[in-house]
């Protein structure tokens, strides 16, 4: 039985006022606005003050908690919440319908209470998405330059905002050390039925903008959106293939979720394309969650090994940051060539694999100029 529910898209600091209430016994959350609580006689949840919250509150004076995390942390930092997009895979739509943005005053005080790292303030934004139109990225990247706080970031972008070379310069110039791009398909079929507003020669634009300035580029992926088959997926591996060997770059490939509060999940949408199903098992007119399971799969025979698959539970980031370029390359080089030899798949490389291990000892070791490690 639930007793208390926030109901807000920014409910935390109602959240910190009931259990702080809830600890200490006594009624003071009834102040704090937004908290529906179960009433027993009646059978009901009655609310408190129902407002809507600010999002300032989500900044933290990230000195005074410093010393809970390690040297090299990254800090999350909310510039705004929501996304006006409507992604029809997406249910942000449903749990955020406005878009709301912080006062950039409260957010550039919030990142220079991040302490200095190595003559840097490495910062996450936690946003949907970092850069909602081009007028509002400029002014955005053009302040965070001129204010000097010494970040380096990385963030959730759009590729449809990176189109030209003045964004992708600034976002260079203000700290962007990665991008995460939700890239989802590389099949335009597939692209018009998600609604992504983006199509695949503007993804490869987007790339080639970002990994010419040193930025590293993490796409995402969805297989079995409505509409998929085995032929658009390896249009999406021919986009990603694309990405010139010089640079490094990683594609996280996901099964698609039918989630509940995402527009696919209408009666009227599921009608259109016959789905049937819910979460991570379904079936459409043109493909079942088993055979997006094994196109997931796939994707190892379909990439170069340049491109770094993300594995799951895996997180590298900083050690690839660290490392000069050629490594990077090497790196994802020969993780995905050893994976590849595990499936039982074909592969170019003519080391042995003993030889790819002793690599990659070598490759590890160039994290941050430390000695050389083995493994056991």
């Amino acid at each position: 039985m639930v007793d208390y529910m926030i109901v807000s898209t920014a409910g935390e600091d109602s959240m910190v006022k009931l259990l702080l209430s809830l600890v200490k016994g006594d009624d003071s959350w009834k102040a704090a606005s937004n908290i529906y609580a179960y009433d027993k006689e009646q059978d009901k949840f009655s609310p408190t003050a129902v407002v809507a919250d600010p999002t300032s509150h989500v900044l933290v004076d990230w000195s005074k908690f410093a010393h809970m995390f390690p040297p090299a942390a990254w800090y999350p930092v909310q510039v705004g919440q929501g996304c006006p997009f409507r992604c029809k895979f997406c249910d942000f739509v449903g749990i955020s319908p406005k878009v709301i943005r912080t006062d950039i005053n409260q957010v550039f005080d919030c990142i220079a209470s991040i302490p200095l790292y190595n003559g840097v303030r490495r910062v996450a934004f936690t946003n949907d998405n970092l850069l909602i139109n081009r007028s509002s990225a400029k002014e955005f990247l053009t302040a965070l330059i001129e204010k000097d706080l010494k970040v380096k970031f990385r963030a959730f972008i759009r590729a449809d905002s990176v189109q030209d070379e003045e964004i992708a310069d600034l976002l260079a110039k203000a700290g962007c050390v990665r991008a995460a791009i939700g890239m989802e398909s590389g099949d335009l079929t597939i692209l018009q039925n998600m609604d992504k507003h983006c199509t695949p020669e503007m993804l490869e634009r987007c790339h080639n903008l970002l990994v010419s300035r040193g930025i590293i580029v993490f796409n995402t992926v969805i297989v079995g959106f409505p509409g998929e088959t085995e032929e658009s997926v390896q249009h999406t591996a021919d986009v990603l293939n694309k990405i010139p060997p010089t640079v490094a770059t990683s594609v996280g490939v996901f099964r698609f979720i039918v989630m509940p509060l995402s527009p696919i999940a209408h009666p009227q949408e599921r009608a259109k394309y016959n789905l049937k199903g819910m979460g991570g098992v379904w079936s459409h007119n043109t493909m079942d969650s088993d055979t997006a399971v094994k196109l997931v799969e796939s994707m190892h025979a379909r990439l170069k090994p340049h491109i770094s698959i993300h594995y799951a539970g895996e997180e590298y980031i900083d050690d690839v940051l660290a490392l000069p370029l050629e490594h990077k390359r090497e790196l994802n080089h020969i993780r995905n060539t050893l994976v590849l030899r595990k499936k039982g798949l074909p592969d170019n490389d003519p080391r042995s694999d003993a030889e790819l291990w002793k690599a990659l000892e070598h490759e590890i070791s160039f994290y941050h100029n430390e000695p050389e490690v083995t493994f056991a």
